[in-house]
């Protein structure tokens, strides 16, 4: 059976639905209700990728960052070294510390392991 996982790890089961949120075992992700969020972090099922359970999983994290905290960036188009100047839930501002400007995005991840089922 397939199964869904969130951008923030959570994963929705058709086999167990989300009683929490009144989904009954056996909802196809297809058929939930287009206003239905992932419960553990709020985004919506566009967020959502579709995995077969025989597959190895990349698993990915939010980063937990700090207002203030110094962060490097190892790679990427954000390469660098970077302050947190503010957060929001789904937001984070970042101040370039050789230029002092700042920037917003949205929240990224980071990779933590690989998983076999």
């Amino acid at each position: 059976m397939d199964r869904y996982t969130c951008i923030c790890g959570y994963v929705y089961d058709v086999n167990k639905g989300d009683p929490d949120q009144g989904i009954e075992p056996g909802t196809r992700f297809e058929d939930l209700p287009n206003d239905w969020a992932c419960p553990k972090c709020g985004l919506t099922k566009d967020h959502f990728l579709k995995n077969n359970i025989k597959t190895i999983t990349s698993v990915f994290k939010y980063y937990p960052f700090e207002t203030g905290e110094k962060i490097y960036i190892e790679d990427g188009p954000r390469k660098g070294d970077w302050q947190v100047a503010g957060l929001t839930k789904y937001k984070v501002k970042l101040k370039c510390l050789r230029t002092f400007k700042e920037f917003e995005w949205d929240r990224f991840c980071f990779f933590v392991e690989k998983k076999k089922p």
